[in-house]
């Protein structure tokens, strides 16, 4: 795999923390894939068709929470950052949206709301930013750690790791209407139009091998799915009838049939997988340890590429429009 890397004569303004930066990055088309890094301060884009990484470039710090905003653009912070930054795909400028934030652990974008949700794990709290106004326009608490999140078009359900239960809250009053407990130090979530999708560590001594499900509703408990050991990671599109399930303890990729709850296919990953999501195209993961983008065929499920990469892959931001 030939590598492309280009050098920056601006990394100097880069890292110093200049209010103005700007970024190298090629307008990202539908066949690049951009990666965040987690073990060093970097961005990587791979052109998924010509097979080759095309862009390395280092960043001012470890991008551990995005999302992706309005196709153009992706707003980014760090763990232990005060500001979320916002990148514009098609020119590389970086400018400041949101200041004085603490422990950032996700992000969401609302489309229909125009509307970006972040978790603060320090204060315990979900804050509501109107992308629009540029202003947080409503901090609701929640339970402890809060650490993913997920929505549909009436409510948000927000994952406290620590209090190991979804706090549910109605976005039309911004809210909370319902909790419910879920499994011991949970990692992710994701709905879909019945179900809520929880899995994570398990117990300590006891690790988890199971993807729950619950009733959006109530929060019932309805099943769990055997997904290997430590399922931690999830993508399910937006009406879609696949969930991809990351097992980082076992180097799992499962796919589960949202409808009849059956496994349908296991694949291999290089070590630690940590992140997934996918296109019309191809299922994308990152391995922390493997320090490899795995690219799956989507309608095959057998392996269309392999890419390594520098230490620490994590994040995935996908190029192009959502609607191509």
């Amino acid at each position: 795999m030939k590598k492309c890397l280009i050098l920056f004569a601006g990394i100097v303004m880069l890292l110093s923390g200049c209010k103005s930066l700007s970024l190298s990055l090629p307008p990202l088309e539908s066949q690049h894939v951009l990666i965040t890094h987690v073990k060093e301060p970097l961005l990587t884009v791979v052109d998924v068709d010509r097979k080759e990484i095309v862009h390395e470039e280092p960043f001012k710090f470890n991008v551990q929470s995005f999302e992706k905003i309005k196709d153009r653009y992706v707003a980014v912070t760090g763990k232990i950052e005060s500001k979320v930054l916002l990148i514009d795909l098609q020119t590389g400028k970086v400018r400041s949206l949101i200041s004085s934030v603490t422990s950032i652990t996700d992000m969401f974008y609302d489309h229909w709301r125009d509307f970006l949700y972040l978790t603060d794990a320090k204060h315990n709290e979900v804050l509501v930013f109107d992308v629009e106004k540029e202003e947080i326009i409503k901090r609701i608490q929640v339970g402890n750690y809060p650490n993913a999140l997920a929505v549909d078009k009436s409510f948000l359900y927000v994952l406290n790791g620590d209090s190991n239960h979804v706090t549910v809250i109605d976005l039309s009053k911004l809210e909370t209407v319902l909790t419910f407990p879920v499994v011991e130090h949970p990692t992710d979530i994701v709905v879909n139009e019945r179900y809520v999708w929880v899995g994570g560590h398990g117990s300590y001594g006891e690790l988890n091998e199971f993807v729950y499900v619950y009733e959006k509703m109530n929060g019932n408990f309805v099943k769990k799915v055997k997904a290997g050991l430590m399922p931690i990671a999830f993508h399910i599109d937006e009406g879609g009838q696949e969930l991809f399930v990351l097992s980082h303890g076992s180097n799992e990729l499962h796919i589960i049939d949202i409808d009849t709850f059956r496994v349908t296919k296991r694949l291999l990953t290089d070590d630690n997988p940590y992140y997934v999501t996918a296109d019309e195209r191809y299922i994308y993961v990152t391995t922390l340890d493997g320090d490899t983008l795995h690219v799956f065929d989507r309608k095959t499920y057998t392996s269309k590429e392999k890419f390594s990469l520098r230490s620490g892959p994590y994040g995935i931001v996908l190029g192009g429009s959502s609607n191509e």
